[in-house]
């Protein structure tokens, strides 16, 4: 199944792409079919970007479209308003770790905590989903014919 563009989305990308300050000259872009990098590696190789010079021929492809997901990630978060999200540092990476391995650790100690707290709060007088009441007092085994 292809892919039909309508006319006003065939108008807007000649817009975007009229909007382009600067002409690209290709000779300064990376060889690999769509790459959108400027070439920065020279070599016995030829030229291209870092990332798909150090790699085998085969894998350009995956490394092109890998590319281009990342620009349109950037580009989606760009349009919302909002920056895209920094990857984690290996520190923020153990911290998370450590805090996901506390909390089942501490599930694993009292499985059913998230059902106590549940029937606490509802005998508190909290209105609680009816699921939610079921779902506890299943997991508690309280006679459900209680109200």
């Amino acid at each position: 199944m292809s892919y039909k563009q309508t006319a006003y989305e065939r108008a807007r990308d000649q817009r975007i792409a009229d909007e382009v300050d600067e002409p690209v000259d290709r000779a300064l872009m990376c060889p690999a079919s769509g790459c959108p990098l400027r070439w920065c590696v020279e070599g016995d190789r030829g030229r291209g970007c870092s990332a798909h010079y150090w790699a085998p021929a085969h894998e350009w492809p995956r490394i092109t479209q890998r590319i281009l997901d990342g620009i349109a990630h950037h580009a989606r978060y760009a349009a919302a308003g909002r920056p895209p999200a920094e990857p984690m540092t290996p520190e923020q990476r153990r911290a998370t770790a450590t805090a996901v391995a506390d909390f089942v650790a501490s599930r694993a100690a009292d499985p059913r905590a998230w059902a106590r707290e549940l029937q606490r709060r509802h005998d508190a007088g909290e209105a609680l989903p009816a699921a939610k009441v079921d779902a506890y007092r299943r997991a508690l085994r309280l006679d459900l014919a209680e109200g």
